[in-house]
């Protein structure tokens, strides 16, 4: 869990991680150059399943999560946001899908879009939970939510995130991997992920870099299909920015909001939030 000023939110995070029913888990919590009291707040949680190490440089989320993974001392590696909540089920439900599909290299969860506030506001949509649907077309992007990634540690090492693939480092290395890994989808709500104020020059430094994802690797699979995403790319990103211009940037969170919550997974979220602030 890389932590960049995150003093305000990572207790709520800590607290969803201690009530986890699977308990057999180590937390790598890697503060990167935080000049608020991040390091203080999780230093004063006894728990000794926590590791704090302390950065003094801010390098960025790709170089924190290389570092992670070299310290980790489990076969298996997951990734959680310093502002997230993880659902009491969620590592119980992903690791025993894991241990029963050996051949599944990565799997992600379905997730609950909360507001900054921490408000309930819908569920991402996503196309399919099976390897062949997540990477059906690899040029448009992989929906695969990143935050809820839990996997084999090997792959990871295997696979490290580049860190010049500045805000796509997880579409940047599945584009890399996908040919010769396995990922799979839960198709249960079992991450509560934050989303923040919309910015259209925010998501065109994603999409400039994933453009370049893009073009190195088709030169390097031989894959010219890849470069249908560059045109699409900058169609989105000219679309949100008109979009943002004129006012009408809430409708680009459609695909986080419109989706459908079931009421047991919004009350699982709520009951938990409860807990936390109790």
């Amino acid at each position: 869990m890389p932590m960049y000023n995150a003093a305000e939110l990572v207790p709520d995070t800590l607290r969803s991680l201690l009530a986890q029913t699977y308990d057999n888990w180590e937390l790598i919590a890697i503060d990167d150059g935080s000049d608020d009291q991040t390091v203080d707040v999780v230093a004063r949680f006894p728990d000794e399943r926590i590791r704090l190490v302390r950065r003094q440089e801010n390098r960025g989320l790709p170089a924190r999560l290389n570092e992670a993974v070299t310290l980790a001392r489990g076969a298996l590696f997951a990734r959680m946001d310093a502002d997230d909540i993880a659902l009491p089920r969620r590592l119980e439900r992903q690791v025993n899908f894991l241990l029963a599909n050996p051949l599944v290299d990565v799997v992600a969860t379905d997730m609950l879009v909360i507001t900054p506030e921490g408000e309930p506001n819908g569920r991402e949509k996503w196309r399919g939970s099976s390897h062949a649907s997540v990477t059906k077309t690899p040029w448009s992007g992989f929906h695969f939510n990143h935050a809820t990634w839990l996997g084999r540690a090997g792959w990871f090492r295997r696979h490290a995130y580049r860190e010049d693939a500045f805000r796509t480092e997880d579409d940047d290395l599945m584009l890399r991997a996908y040919r010769t890994s396995r990922f799979h989808r839960l198709d249960e709500v079992l991450y509560a992920y934050r989303v923040g104020t919309f910015s259209s020059a925010t998501v065109w430094t994603a999409r400039r870099s994933f453009i370049r994802s893009l073009c190195r690797e088709s030169r390097q699979q031989r894959d010219p299909r890849l470069l249908l995403g560059v045109p699409l790319e900058l169609l989105k990103g000219a679309a949100e920015r008109v979009a943002e211009f004129t006012g009408l940037d809430h409708r680009l969170n459609g695909h986080r909001t419109g989706g459908f919550v079931a009421e047991e997974a919004e009350a699982a979220y709520r009951a938990m939030r409860a807990s936390l602030t109790a």
